[in-house]
């Protein structure tokens, strides 16, 4: 969530869906449940917030979700982090994997409690969160609030394929901002001005 001067809270990316809480098992998986207890609960879904809001920013969404070939869009990931997968070091490919994502500045910048956090949740980003990613089938279906979508100036072809992928879809042109895939670190007045730009009058 984002809070902004004349709009008030924005979400700009979430986690679970519909189906998500509807069938956490099925979706998500019964391992993934017990591990991370999620709130399985509606009101706590994108959709239901957004209703709420009014409009939607979607930030590079998974690519091997939304392109004809996500074994290949994904292979530039899977090559960074196999060869610690390979090795039994979960935390070198989650760091691996955090440094080619957001970029070495923004790792080095990470606040050492953050940064150790998500190092030991390691096994679960790598063992359950990215599994199976590139076989989830969604079907697309017209945007029910005004829905924006955008990929970093600077982040490799593979983050920016579900961006233009899921545009193509949708009739829509995707934006562009400065940086590459958390812009909300590296560039957040950026970000802050596409929210005025395309959040509905009040």
């Amino acid at each position: 969530m984002v809070e902004t001067d004349s709009d008030g809270l924005v979400l700009v990316e979430t986690g679970l869906g519909l189906g998500d809480v509807r069938d956490p098992d099925t979706v998500l998986g019964r391992a993934w449940v017990e591990i991370s207890q999620p709130v399985l609960a509606e009101a706590e879904t994108a959709i239901r917030q957004v209703e709420g809001l009014g409009f939607a920013i979607l930030h590079e969404p998974v690519s091997g979700s939304l392109v004809p070939d996500p074994a290949q869009a994904t292979l530039p990931l899977r090559k960074v982090v196999a060869p610690f997968v390979e090795a039994g070091n979960l935390r070198g490919a989650a760091g691996a994997l955090l440094r080619t994502l957001n970029g070495e500045q923004v790792y080095a910048d990470l606040p050492p409690a953050q940064l150790e956090r998500m190092l030991g949740n390691a096994e679960i980003l790598l063992g359950i969160d990215l599994r199976g990613l590139s076989a989830i089938e969604v079907a697309i279906t017209e945007p029910q609030v005004p829905l924006t979508i955008v990929h970093g100036t600077d982040s490799p072809e593979y983050l920016t394929a579900g961006a233009r992928g899921l545009a193509g879809m949708l009739g829509k042109e995707p934006i562009t901002l400065p940086g590459a895939h958390v812009p909300q670190l590296t560039h957040p007045a950026a970000v802050a001005d596409l929210i005025r730009r395309v959040a509905p009058p009040a």
